[in-house]
């Protein structure tokens, strides 16, 4: 269930990324990437700190800790994309319909997702 939700994560900040002007590869990686590489030294420090369990696991509020930096990345990463990619250009104000395809885009999107047209203010619904 946890690596499905992931994948659903990833592919939602890709193709927010994608829909801002930004790299969908670049976010979906740097997403991923961090995801896996936090938790790896997210739960190694821990156990170095002294949070281990005597059967060789992480205590209870360690495991949760050592499983929650990783997703608190994602949503970091996925707050940038939001706020940060494409900052400087003219936004919608609420969805908006693609006059090139006639497809309804998100508030968020500065690029039609259908067909890659960017937003102008003469295209809001």
């Amino acid at each position: 269930m946890g690596l499905f939700v992931l994948v659903l994560s990833l592919v939602g900040i890709a193709r927010m990324a994608r829909t801002r002007g930004g790299s969908p590869w670049l976010f979906g990686l740097l997403a991923g990437v961090g995801w896996f590489v936090l938790g790896i030294l997210a739960a190694n420090a821990l156990a170095l700190l002294g949070f281990g369990s005597p059967a060789g696991g992480l205590t209870l509020g360690a495991t949760l800790v050592a499983t929650l930096v990783p997703w608190l990345w994602i949503g970091a990463v996925a707050l940038y994309v939001r706020f940060r990619v494409g900052a400087g250009v003219e936004s919608p104000s609420g969805s908006w319909s693609c006059p090139t395809c006639r497809s309804l885009n998100q508030s968020y999107a500065l690029r039609c997702d259908s067909c890659g047209e960017a937003f102008t203010s003469n295209r809001a619904v």
